[in-house]
């Protein structure tokens, strides 16, 4: 099944101030940028996780994913994360997993933990590299751009895959294929507080790269109630 192009969280993405952009401008740190391709290179070669990388090979729009460094081990994580999230929101919370506006929580989460994880993991490797150029760290900056690819890879992943499959995903947890309502910049633009939910999932990110026993279910389950108990779903309701 194609992916549409018109399903690349660019509305979520715009909404929230950021971008989608190639990202070859003001890269000065080769080294790491190589060590990620490589790490790219194994993790495809590798039988693991086939099906969550089978786009790369399918879908020109994501053929470029392999330039972003460590972008399959960060997919890997976030798949395995939010999984794990959805789960634990299902048993706290089983009414925001049937709520209209979960996929828009789910999305700013994944967003959020997206740009956290690209970040923590560069700090890291960069402190034990003290060698390496830097990295450009402006505001919207590369860093940043790997993690909207990495968001806007994985949400069209789900788009066509769902969450755990989309027959489980509406048979044991009740999440409707509703995925493309995040392509209409329209109706996000409606809603508040998905900055917030996005805020949410890029601490708990950082938070969860520095000690993985975080509990990002709970970061999880806490930033979407905000969000659908607030106004954006009463806006909904």
């Amino acid at each position: 099944m194609a992916v549409s192009k018109t399903l690349n969280a660019s509305s979520l993405v715009s909404s929230l101030g950021l971008r989608r952009a190639r990202a070859e401008a003001g890269v000065k740190d080769e080294d790491y940028v190589s060590l990620g391709k490589s790490s790219n290179a194994k993790a495809l070669d590798s039988d693991a996780d086939e099906a969550l990388f089978r786009m790369v090979h399918e879908e020109e729009t994501f053929d470029h994913l392999l330039d972003v460094p460590f972008a399959l081990k960060h997919l890997r994580d976030l798949h395995a994360i939010m999984r794990h999230a959805v789960v634990v929101l299902n048993e706290n919370r089983e009414d925001l997993t049937q709520h209209m506006l979960f996929h828009h929580a789910f999305a700013a989460f994944t967003l959020g933990f997206a740009l956290g994880l690209v970040e923590a993991h560069r700090s890291k490797l960069m402190a034990l590299r003290p060698g390496m150029a830097a990295l450009a760290t402006t505001p919207g900056g590369i860093t940043e751009t790997w993690g909207v690819e990495i968001a806007t890879y994985y949400l069209a992943y789900v788009d066509v895959e769902g969450v755990f499959g989309k027959k489980a995903d509406i048979d044991l947890y009740g999440i409707g294929d509703a995925w493309r309502d995040l392509a209409n910049e329209d109706r996000i633009d409606q809603y508040h507080g998905l900055d917030r939910v996005a805020a949410a999932g890029r601490l708990a990110a950082r938070t969860w790269f520095e000690e993985e026993s975080a509990d990002v279910p709970a970061a999880f389950v806490e930033a979407a109630a905000g969000f659908i108990d607030g106004p954006g779903g009463s806006q909904a309701a």
